[in-house]
């Protein structure tokens, strides 16, 4: 019976080597995508989800700012007419030295109320349509573009009939007085020719004719702004959690999860 022909030095050194080699092959591999995996996440986050939540925080603080805005033109419009009827009521003889002051006061505190007004719409629009485009990156990154949609459907139903309220509100207003006139029929009366009592009350009524409609004009807004907010502070909390469950479950997985995610 032949003798077994005993394994060259070069077998057994590919046999001892080898398992070495192919492990160490693997391991390194493994560590790459590993690193990259991660890479990815930071990514992610640094790239989307961080701006998102950047444009969001700016989006909400510029619309309670927009409805302050409006309660506190409704709020500044009533201490003007509640100025003027006590002029009215007073005898003009009576009235102390440097009384007109405080109206004058009132009327430069409306105006600055009314230039914010003027800033923060235009900037809640365009702060908006950059938000849900921001939302959208986001949504295609994690692969939650159907989630995203159908809750952008539903933000749409719940908010649409609100915008269309503030529609309605803003064409009454503009059909009866623009703020310009409203603010020199009230400058006017400040500056009154109050000789007689009549005269008083003329200017009194024609005053509130146009300034308690503004006064509800302006608490409907702020009303309305803030009832618009609400919904959009549901939605962002729905996008958030959705958002942040996938990115958060990219972060869980291991190293192994990383070759397999499977």
């Amino acid at each position: 019976m032949p003798r077994a022909q005993a394994p060259s030095l070069r077998h057994e050194l590919i046999v001892a080597i080898a398992p070495v080699f192919l492990g160490g092959f693997l391991f390194t591999a493994l560590i790459e995508t590993y690193k990259d995996d991660m890479t990815s996440r930071k990514d992610l986050v640094l790239d989307f989800y961080r701006p998102m939540r950047d444009q969001q925080a700016e989006c909400r603080a510029t619309e309670q700012q927009l409805a302050s805005a409006y309660q506190t033109e409704a709020g500044t419009y009533r201490l003007m007419l509640n100025e003027l009827d006590h002029m009215v009521a007073a005898d003009p003889a009576t009235r102390a030295r440097g009384y007109e002051v405080l109206p004058q006061s009132l009327l430069e505190s409306n105006s600055k109320v009314l230039a914010q007004i003027g800033e923060l719409a235009p900037k809640l629009t365009l702060c908006t349509q950059v938000l849900y485009r921001k939302y959208e990156e986001v949504a295609l990154a994690t692969a939650t573009y159907d989630e995203f949609t159908k809750i952008g459907e539903q933000r749409d139903a719940a908010v649409q009939p609100l915008y269309g309220q503030r529609a309605t509100l803003l064409n009454q207003l503009s059909n009866q007085f623009t703020s310009e006139s409203l603010m020199n029929t009230l400058r006017d009366s400040f500056l009154m020719n109050d000789d007689t009592a009549d005269g008083r009350n003329a200017i009194k009524a024609k005053v509130h004719a146009i300034g308690d409609p503004a006064i509800g004009f302006y608490t409907q807004l702020a009303r309305n702004e803030a009832d618009i907010l609400k919904v959009e502070q549901e939605v962002d909390k729905k996008l958030i959690t959705l958002y942040a469950k996938k990115v958060n479950r990219r972060y869980e997985r291991g190293v192994f999860s990383a070759l397999w995610p499977w």
